[in-house]
């Protein structure tokens, strides 16, 4: 049977199978104690040699050296400076508090 023709579930059984996930969860979280699950140790586990502040940093030097035409250009229209016009999601205000 191909996933296009496959019966819809009715409501109550995706309800179900929710919580029976939110109980498996919740086992696992309460079993695991004060542990948890992060990217960084996700990561850890997977790459123990992975800085991810080195990734990062890269990341956003990119991001920013590519913005870096539209961000002179805010600096004349100040109103127009808002974080969801770049990439980085960082506007110039955030970005010169992150700095000073």
């Amino acid at each position: 049977m191909t996933p296009s023709a496959r019966p819809m579930e009715p409501h109550w059984a995706q309800c179900a199978s929710r919580d029976a996930l939110q109980k498996n969860l919740n086992a696992m979280a309460a079993a695991m104690g004060d542990e948890a699950f992060t990217l960084e140790g996700i990561l850890y586990d997977l790459w123990p040699a992975f800085d991810m502040d080195a990734a990062f940093t890269q990341h956003l030097t990119a991001l920013m050296t590519r913005e870096i035409p539209k961000r002179f250009a805010n600096l004349l229209l100040p109103m127009a400076d808002r974080a969801e016009n770049y990439s980085s999601l960082i506007s110039n205000f955030q970005l010169h508090s992150l700095i000073y």
